[in-house]
């Protein structure tokens, strides 16, 4: 059975950016799933490596990037 995913990507604030994916029907999903909207900025995240962000942060949001919401 091959599990269907989600590929998020970030960018960070010292300007280089990172991703994780995400699997809906593992436990972690639930700490990310109502945050995965364009333009959220985000606190919380471990990086596992300088590309990757680890799936078990517990991320908060903390606001909305205006010029990536005016993108969509």
């Amino acid at each position: 059975m091959r599990a269907n995913y989600h590929r998020v990507h970030f960018s960070l604030e010292n300007g280089q950016h990172a991703m994780t994916d995400l699997v809906p029907c593992f436990r972690n999903y639930k700490d990310w799933h109502y945050l995965l909207e364009v333009g959220n900025i985000l606190d919380g995240l471990k990086l596992i490596n300088p590309t990757k962000v680890n799936g078990d942060s517990k991320p908060v949001l903390i606001g909305q990037d205006p010029q990536q919401l005016e993108l969509l």
